[in-house]
């Protein structure tokens, strides 16, 4: 009541009830259109559903899109841990290269006493002092013999080092941690020489890979010294301290000299380097088609030297990439045979090789099937190299 009497006396003293009826009405029509503009029309209620349906969809693709690069950076964690703890231990045992240089007398040819030829040793006549090593390192291309190790890929590499390492069983070197080891890696494809016998027996297939093979001679079998080898002669160079051993274990059920240290390697580059000051100095490469022999007399520059630095690469693919590629006795054509031959073109041919295998379109080896792979590089000091240039 008392509301209509202050609304009815706030209109006016002219106004009347017919007055104060029409103001109420207009003050509801008033209301009732501010509810209407409130309200969202069809239209705009569409818009809006798209819109949010657009949104969901980029959020949706967003999250598969970060789910899947998780899922692969782990994946290629997870399956190139081995691999990357391999290329350590590749890495440790290059550097750990010797060859024992010491200096001996030369005649005026620049030759060595030859202890074997009993006329030449009462005819020596010294006149200098020269380098000289009863040990050998050698690397690159063609270094195993085809006809010893079938379908061998890229390069290999042989030196000594003082490992250790003695034959399973042997109690007569206990604490000779630095006893001399002949050593060698190299890459090839074929069957797992680990599998036990009484698989194949048992209907078991052969699994074929690209391998990393190791080649470690136990102390107590080391033949570097043997007549056999050097025949008597300080001038020897042949592969005969490791090339028989190795064909040996290659056609033996129960190795000794070979083991494998990682399967899916697919490259090994061994690149000898100068150091950075000798670089600048010689204006030239140490090895420019990657081959290098500590105990070839034509070169001078490298005969009983061990280069300072090495480069290595180390290509591997994952498991899953492996099966993509089936498993047949012959290797995948990855365009291995014509890649590393020049070492000017080493960063060409390692582009070209990643082409290869992640079978980007017009890739040089044809390759259909992109296979998930890590490239490891780095150089490696040899301590045992005493460079010089002289």
């Amino acid at each position: 009541m008392y509301s209509r009497i202050f609304q009815y006396s706030s209109i006016g003293s002219d106004a009347g009830p017919g007055d104060l009826i029409r103001r109420n009405c207009g003050r509801v029509a008033a209301t009732e259109r501010r509810r209407q503009r409130l309200a969202f029309s069809l239209v705009e209620l569409l818009v809006s559903m798209a819109v949010l349906l657009v949104m969901t969809v980029i959020i949706f693709h967003i999250t598969r899109s970060t789910a899947d690069v998780w899922r692969n950076s782990s994946g290629k964690i997870e399956g190139f841990r081995n691999a990357r703890g391999v290329y350590e231990t590749v890495t440790r045992m290059v550097s750990q290269a010797t060859l024992n240089t010491y200096f001996d007398y030369v005649d005026d040819d620049g030759l060595f006493r030859d202890t074997s030829n009993t006329n030449a040793l009462r005819n020596f006549t010294p006149v200098d002092y020269a380098r000289r090593s009863d040990l050998h390192f050698i690397c690159g291309k063609s270094v195993l013999p085809a006809a010893t190790v079938p379908d061998t890929v890229t390069h290999s590499v042989f030196f000594h080092a003082p490992l250790g390492h003695t034959g399973a069983g042997s109690t007569n070197y206990l604490g000779m941690s630095y006893l001399l080891n002949a050593c060698g890696l190299y890459v090839c494809y074929g069957k797992d020489p680990t599998t036990p016998g009484f698989l194949a027996t048992a209907g078991v297939g052969d699994r074929y890979r690209f391998r990393l093979m190791q080649f470690l001679q136990p102390s107590e079998n080391l033949r570097t010294y043997d007549p056999v080898v050097t025949g008597g002669s300080p001038a020897w160079n042949n592969k005969n301290w490791f090339v028989p051993a190795i064909q040996a274990d290659v056609a033996s059920a129960a190795p000794t000299v070979l083991s494998q240290l990682a399967d899916n390697v697919v490259a090994l580059v061994i690149l000898p380097k100068y150091s950075v000051s000798d670089q600048a100095a010689s204006g030239a490469a140490l090895a420019p088609d990657y081959e290098y022999d500590s105990r070839n007399r034509s070169n001078a520059r490298t005969f009983h030297q061990l280069p300072p630095i090495i480069e290595v690469v180390m290509v591997v693919i994952d498991e899953a990439s492996a099966l993509k590629l089936g498993n047949t006795a012959t290797p995948p054509n990855l365009g291995l045979a014509s890649l590393f031959q020049d070492s000017a073109m080493l960063a060409e041919d390692l582009r070209t090789l990643e082409a290869n295998l992640g079978a980007l379109p017009g890739n040089p080896a044809g390759n259909k099937i992109p296979l998930r792979y890590q490239v490891f590089q780095s150089s490696v000091s040899v301590r045992g190299a005493k460079w010089s240039s002289e």
